[in-house]
């Protein structure tokens, strides 16, 4: 009778990477029924050409797990349950375009001005946004009895603030590598396309045009469309919504954890494109279900996703 360790390292009987055996080490155990065995081979079948394609660095411990359910179900119901991807939303700066905004510049104007407003400097924190001056700006409005329709006048003029500096920095922005060809490929694959980003409608709508790739998109919400900006899951609802997909049916591509983190808590898949403002790690930690290094590589990435075995 064969044991269960010797099942464990057939597993392993098939050529593959150290890392995805790093990855089975860490999920299989000996413990586990030769039922439950028999998924992890077929998760290495799902999940080794993804390690092997020289496009897709990191596949996650998720979506090993997310793989296993999948196909468990599929072997065990004799259905296939196999996700296909339909849209893909983008975060903007840094994803799609290289607007260089002076973010620290924005920050000390619009904390300027709420000082200005009575709102005292220490109730905020060094380095953080302008969305949580705000929230910590209304809160503290609302402890002192003011009206919200203060808030709301401080909150159009920090927007006003931030938009200033985003209008200055989409004149002079520059498309970056290998986005207006995978946009043509995605629109030949017949995939809907949105936009979910923290900057105004207008220097979003400004960038678009000037760059001629506004008809690409099917939706855009920026943090004029929604009632809280991402990582809320509200921001990229209201894409999907637009588009009128699922979310299991979308990918979610960007350069910040707070993308990642917003596309796990809503369900779509989380693809990190580290492309200066977090790192692999960070993106990974977020939770990154997989990891491109370039945007060029994103086409591929979906035709393994979406392929049949």
């Amino acid at each position: 009778m064969v044991s269960i360790h010797d099942k464990r390292m057939n597993c392993f009987n098939k050529n593959l990477p150290q890392r995805v055996v790093d990855v089975f080490l860490k999920l299989v155990n000996p413990a586990h029924s030769p039922s439950t065995l028999y998924f992890y081979v077929v998760v290495a079948q799902f999940v080794f050409p993804r390690l092997q394609s020289g496009t897709v660095k990191y596949i996650s411990r998720r979506t090993c797990l997310n793989a296993l359910s999948l196909l468990s179900t599929e072997s065990l119901t004799g259905r296939s349950t196999r996700m296909v991807i339909k849209a893909v939303i983008f975060d903007l700066d840094g994803t799609l375009i290289d607007f260089n905004i002076d973010y620290k510049r924005i920050r000390g104007e619009a904390r300027n001005f709420l000082t200005s407003q009575g709102i005292p400097s220490c109730i905020f924190s060094r380095n953080e946004s302008i969305f949580e001056m705000l929230k910590k700006t209304k809160i503290y409005i609302r402890n002192n009895g003011e009206s919200d329709e203060k808030f709301e006048a401080v909150r159009r003029k920090v927007f006003e603030i931030a938009e200033k500096h985003e209008l200055e920095a989409a004149r002079t922005t520059q498309l970056l590598p290998g986005v207006a060809e995978t946009l043509k490929i995605l629109k030949k694959m017949n995939l809907k396309m949105g936009i979910s980003t923290i900057n105004s409608r207008k220097s979003a709508d400004y960038a678009l045009k000037r760059f001629g790739i506004a008809h690409f998109f099917n939706a855009v919400a920026t943090r004029d469309d929604v009632p809280e900006v991402k990582p809320s899951p509200l921001h990229v609802e209201t894409v999907l919504k637009t588009l009128g997909v699922k979310p299991s049916e979308a990918l979610m591509v960007g350069d910040w954890s707070g993308d990642m983190k917003m596309a796990n808590e809503v369900g779509l898949i989380a693809v990190g494109l580290p492309t200066g403002f977090a790192t692999v790690k960070q993106l990974i930690e977020a939770g990154a279900n997989y990891i491109i290094t370039s945007l060029i590589d994103l086409p591929t990435l979906i035709q393994q996703i979406n392929r049949t075995e």
